[in-house]
């Protein structure tokens, strides 16, 4: 430790004798930071409004969540004092009030515990970094699954472990990058961008079938890269570079898809990250248009929010997204390092 950080720990630590400082993290879980008497929704007024606006993430404080004194202490000793995000890609939410943020700009996942009011940078084990971490998935248990797409291998953050461990999926992986998880089954699917197929494996990591080659064909990819799993089993995947999203069944049968390229509403662009709320709506983002669109099961165009800028409800390269079973709209705003935080308040 250089005579700098030493200075800095025996100043904590004699503000910690003078009762300066407090020896546990800040307070339980807060609303996510939000500008005094900002109000946001879409459409706006005299439409009725179906999506508002909550708030941003990009430090842990934006929760309510503060260091405690070890905390403090062991970012000063060892030189790691910026909890910032960098690139978030991916983002998932556990149903333990835990969200995770995939972000290769700092090679680690960001774990904000909002129910203990706790922050943690999740890599490898021995403190190793990920190399280029952009998938994330979560299964029943509230085990986390991480694809690195340079590492070309996936892991699991096991329900309150700080480190994640490779596991061991019996396929050859090219450019692994998005994930889901089965919750009836425990099938895990990963999305193979590199060689354009999607593979199934088993509970016991096992693989179970492919499904997909390059091709422009119903159930073909070019370039697949994000994927999820809605409450019927049905899996939507982002075929990225075909400009359109795909819908098959938990065994891969086809089921239909929509989209094409453009530059109107309703068109895609670049569209990454897809999910589906608990009323079927699709919500596409589209990287290159700034904003997040929303379909009905047909693919019909409903609506859209966002434009290209840095204010709330705005984007700059949007990729990732992640909706609650409360219909919490979580979108990675990556060129702006953060995450921003949606309510669907529409109904049916």
């Amino acid at each position: 430790m250089n005579t700098t950080r030493q200075h800095h720990v025996w100043f904590l630590i004699i503000m910690l004798g003078c009762g300066m400082l407090s020896a546990c993290a800040g307070p339980g879980p807060a609303s996510v930071k939000r500008e005094a008497g900002l109000e946001l929704v879409w459409p706006p007024a005299p439409a009725k409004a179906r999506i508002k606006y909550i708030g941003d993430l990009s430090h842990p404080e934006d929760l309510g969540i503060t260091k405690g004194l070890l905390g403090i202490l062991s970012e000063v000793a060892s030189g790691e004092e910026d909890d910032s995000m960098v690139l978030p890609l991916a983002v998932v939410e556990n149903g333990s009030k835990q969200i995770f943020v995939a972000d290769p700009g700092v090679k680690a996942v960001h774990r904000y515990d909002r129910q203990k009011g706790r922050y943690h940078s999740i890599k490898r084990a021995g403190g190793k970094g990920f190399v280029s971490p952009v998938g994330l998935a979560t299964d029943k248990a509230g085990n986390i699954y991480v694809t690195d797409s340079e590492l070309a291998k996936v892991f699991v953050i096991g329900a309150g472990d700080d480190e994640a461990a490779p596991l061991a999926l019996q396929d050859d992986f090219v450019r692994p990058t998005g994930i889901a998880v089965d919750g009836e089954t425990g099938w895990i699917y990963v999305v193979d961008t590199g060689v354009h197929t999607i593979s199934v494996f088993k509970p016991d990591n096992t693989l179970l079938r492919k499904f997909g080659r390059r091709g422009s064909a119903e159930g073909e990819f070019n370039f697949p890269t994000y994927i999820w799993q809605n409450r019927d089993g049905q899996l939507l995947v982002t075929d990225s570079l075909n400009f359109r999203i795909q819908r098959f069944d938990r065994h891969g049968r086809f089921i239909g898809r929509f989209g094409h390229p453009g530059d109107a509403m309703g068109d895609l662009s670049r569209p990454k990250g897809v999910a589906e709320d608990s009323y079927g709506h699709v919500y596409v983002v589209d990287s290159l248009f700034h904003n997040v669109q929303l379909f009905d099961e047909s693919g019909s165009l409903l609506m859209n929010f966002g434009i290209q800028g840095g204010e709330p409800g705005e984007f700059w390269l949007p990729v990732g997204i992640f909706i609650d079973a409360d219909n919490t709209v979580y979108v990675c705003d990556s060129y702006n390092q953060r995450v921003q935080i949606f309510q669907y308040i529409g109904g049916e």
